[in-house]
C-alpha cells in the first residue's frame, strides 16, 4: 500500500511540473516574437541600404574629361561602399575605414564612376527611440539648412544635388579640393550622384561637408547616405 501511495505522490508531482513547464512554454513564443519585432524594428528601412553605389566603366581612348556613358552600358563593378571615399594610396586611415572598402577596384584606366545616393538631412531634432541614421525625417517649420560640399578627386568630378550641378571639377589634375556655394537644403532625402574619371595614375574620390556650425570639412557619414538595393550587383 506504501509502494502504490508514493507512486501515486510521484504521479502528482510530475504533473504539476508537466502543468508548470506548459504555462512557461506557452509565454515563450510570445516573448520571442515581441523580441524579433523589437529587432525587425531597428533594421534598415525596406528597399534600402546604409552606404552610396559605386559602378565602374572601362573605357577607352585619351580621355581628357569626364566622357558620356553609352545607353544601358552595363558597368564591370557595382558593389555597395560605406562612403565616397576611395583611393589607390594607403585608403582608410585616416577615417579607419577598411582598405578593402575605400580602394578603387582593380580596372585599368581609363575608367569613369558613377556613385549614386540619396543624402539624408536631418530635421534638428531627435524624436524619443529615433536612431541616428535614420532614413524617415519630419520637417519642421524651420526648414532649410546651409551646407557646404567639398570635392576631392584626381582625376575630374562633378557632384549633383537632386540633379543640379554644385561642383564642376572636371579635367586631368592631381588629387585637389573644390567647394561648392553654400546650400539650403531642406531636411528630408536628397538624390546624390557624383561623376568621375581616371585617365592613368593614381586615384583619388572624397566627398566632404560642412555642416550648419560646423567650423571644418569632415567625409560624409554612412549614417547620411542611403543606397537603393540591388541583389543583382556586379562584382
Amino acid at each position: 500500500m506504501m509502494r502504490y501511495r508514493t507512486i501515486e505522490r510521484a504521479c502528482v508531482v510530475v504533473a504539476m511540473v508537466v502543468t508548470a513547464l506548459g504555462g512557461w512554454w506557452a509565454g515563450v513564443p510570445e516573448v520571442w516574437a515581441a523580441s524579433a519585432s523589437r529587432e525587425h524594428a531597428q533594421q534598415r528601412p525596406d528597399g534600402w541600404d546604409a552606404g552610396v553605389t559605386l559602378r565602374v566603366y572601362q573605357v577607352s581612348g585619351d580621355i581628357k574629361r569626364i566622357p558620356t556613358l553609352e545607353e544601358n552600358q552595363t558597368p564591370n563593378i557595382d558593389e555597395l561602399r560605406p562612403t565616397i571615399e576611395f583611393s589607390s594610396e594607403s585608403p582608410g586611415v585616416a577615417e579607419r575605414v577598411p582598405k578593402s572598402l575605400s580602394a578603387f577596384p582593380s580596372i585599368d584606366s581609363p575608367i569613369v564612376c558613377i556613385v549614386r545616393a540619396m543624402i539624408e538631412i536631418p530635421d534638428g531634432r531627435r524624436e524619443e527611440g529615433k536612431r541616428e541614421g535614420e532614413l524617415e525625417t519630419r520637417p519642421t517649420g524651420d526648414a532649410a539648412r546651409t551646407y557646404v560640399f567639398r570635392l576631392i578627386s584626381d582625376d575630374g568630378s562633378r557632384l549633383y544635388i537632386d540633379d543640379r550641378m554644385v561642383i564642376d571639377h572636371d579635367g586631368r589634375h592631381g588629387a585637389t579640393a573644390k567647394d561648392s556655394a553654400a546650400l539650403e537644403l531642406a531636411p528630408g532625402r536628397h538624390a546624390l550622384r557624383i561623376e568621375y574619371f581616371d585617365s592613368g595614375g593614381k586615384r583619388r574620390l572624397r566627398l566632404e561637408w560642412k555642416t550648419p556650425g560646423a567650423k571644418e570639412f569632415v567625409l560624409v557619414p554612412t549614417g547620411s547616405l542611403w543606397a537603393e538595393s540591388d541583389p543583382a550587383r556586379v562584382t
